[in-house]
């Protein structure tokens, strides 16, 4: 089994039969280190993915396999380089079948998928393009069917990150069971709202029916409603890359349609200086 933590919390569980991956691409959040150091204190076997910082000394300090992320680019631009080096982990642990195949096909795919949508096609023929413009103004709710759950939360972490867009994100069961019932029909006292579902051709074939009654429901309701399908995408692998590729360059066409600098990180530079200034390195 496999579990994800992203807590200050390390799981009870974790002991000197566990592997623990602290993956923080630039180093230095606490909420990683923390539970890091206590993983070493189990003696757990441990590998820190990160470019440097705090993370890799503590690497270093407790002699843990430390992979090196040499990207230059910042976090929110460094998904598909960390999702890579993970899937090569995993491949060499053998959870998972990952052949050079797969890699060079999606390649392929995603390079011919990013020709479409780029900066040049224009708007007409660019469906990232048109769906940045439909979410503009909208509050947004990223739906993800089966595997394509965690894509629909990297969705909503892009938009924040890169075009400052706030949008909420739910796996496709979760939604169905709770927040359809929180839909709002349009009118003058609600606020416009787009519901846009990532289909996944791997998940559980009965999901589709799920996909079918969240339109009728927003159907009914008049919310604009949007529907993803990856096609082709020769793998699992390949999907989520694609999915993922897609959704970043609709972020980047809603920071240029907000005039918002992706930059800009004053918010986040406060909470870390704070943090650093109260010195709450234990929990």
């Amino acid at each position: 089994p496999i579990a994800i933590s992203v807590n200050y919390i390390l799981p009870k569980w974790v002991s000197n039969e566990t592997l623990v991956i602290a993956l923080d691409y630039i180093g230095t959040n606490e909420h990683v280190l923390i539970p890091f150091r206590e993983a070493a204190e189990r003696k757990a076997k441990l590998i820190a993915v990160t470019v440097g910082g705090d993370l890799a000394r503590e690497a270093r300090r407790t002699r843990a396999t430390h992979i090196a992320l040499g990207y230059g680019s910042p976090a929110r631009a460094a998904f598909f380089y960390i999702f890579a080096c993970l899937a090569a982990i995993f491949k060499k642990l053998d959870l998972v079948d990952l052949r050079e195949s797969t890699v060079t096909e999606t390649a392929v795919l995603c390079r011919s998928l990013l020709e479409n949508i780029s900066l040049d096609v224009p708007q007409y023929q660019n469906s990232a393009k048109q769906l940045a413009e439909k979410i503009l103004g909208r509050k947004a709710v990223i739906v993800g069917s089966g595997p394509l759950g965690a894509i629909a939360k990297m969705w909503q972490i892009t938009f924040a990150a890169t075009g400052k867009v706030m949008t909420l994100s739910s796996t496709l069961m979760e939604f169905n069971d709770t927040m359809v019932n929180g839909l709002v029909p349009v009118g003058k006292n609600s606020e416009p709202l787009i519901l846009i579902t990532l289909q996944s051709k791997y998940d559980y074939g009965r999901s589709k029916l799920q996909q079918t009654l969240a339109y009728q429901v927003a159907q009914t309701k008049k919310i604009v409603f949007e529907q993803i399908f990856m096609h082709p995408s020769g793998s699992l692998f390949g999907e989520l890359t694609l999915a993922a590729a897609l959704g970043v360059m609709i972020g980047y066409y809603l920071a240029l349609l907000t005039n918002q600098d992706p930059t800009l990180l004053e918010a986040t530079s406060f909470i870390r200086e704070r943090l650093a200034q109260e010195n709450t390195e234990t929990p």
